[in-house]
């Protein structure tokens, strides 16, 4: 989703249902640096009468935000109800009513018994303007027919033979590829913003409790830790002494 972003954009997914896990969010930027978590990532569940992971009783009921910051104004913002909690779908609905772009999505995750991540991966398929009748129908009967994600992926981890599998014996060309790649953007200025932004009241009332205060990102699990001499000096600079 975040392929079509220029230089210095970001897209945020929310997806904010009433299921065991919480808030699910996942950011990305133009150069495919994308980062996630969920609310409650100790969540078990049994798996669904077909043995998968039971994705739509984690996630619940509620609504999916897509935010796009165009780096000018403020970020556009979208959103739709949660249909199924099944992520692809999901994310496929919202495209159909928010942006009127038919799409066909398809996620999978193979887990290994010791709940590591052996493989994941999916696609995203958009009608482009002028595309004849005859081949929309020829695409959906496809994709109709599909292996599963996980299926297809657990065979051939590879973004060609996801291609074949969708396009069969046609010809593709393949007009850019990208490396997607895990990357958090916290760091200790920002924490320090975000102390500043806390009104002086609540900055006294940790200096006065003495203790170091610690903060941990929920991203990425890095682990910060300001000492009360340190949240004194963000103190004034927000009141300078006259």
């Amino acid at each position: 989703m975040a392929s079509n972003l220029k230089e210095s954009q970001k897209l945020t997914l929310r997806f904010l249902g009433d299921g065991p896990c919480g808030a699910v969010l996942v950011d990305a930027n133009s150069s495919s640096m994308v980062r996630g978590y969920l609310q409650e990532p100790h969540v078990q569940l049994p798996p669904t009468s077909q043995g998968k992971l039971d994705v739509a009783g984690a996630v619940g009921k509620g609504m999916f935000v897509v935010s796009k910051d165009l780096g000018f104004g403020d970020p556009y913002s979208g959103q739709v109800p949660i249909q199924t909690g099944e992520i692809a779908s999901d994310i496929a609905y919202y495209y159909a009513v928010s942006e009127q772009i038919p799409t066909a999505m398809g996620l999978g995750v193979l887990v290994k018994p010791d709940h590591s991540i052996q493989s994941a991966g999916g696609y995203l398929v958009q009608l482009m303007p002028g595309t004849s009748e005859e081949e929309s129908a020829e695409l959906e009967h496809r994709l109709h027919h599909l292996p599963s994600p996980t299926e297809m992926i657990s065979e051939h981890p590879s973004a060609d033979h996801l291609l074949y599998h969708l396009f069969n014996e046609d010809e593709v060309e393949i007009l850019e590829t990208r490396d997607v790649s895990f990357q958090c953007s916290c760091n200790r200025e920002r924490l320090e913003n975000i102390f500043g932004s806390m009104s002086s009241d609540d900055l006294s009332e940790m200096i006065q409790q003495d203790e170091p205060i610690e903060t941990i990102c929920h991203f990425c699990r890095e682990r910060y830790v300001f000492l009360p001499e340190e949240i004194q000096r963000i103190l004034n600079q927000k009141t300078p002494l006259k």
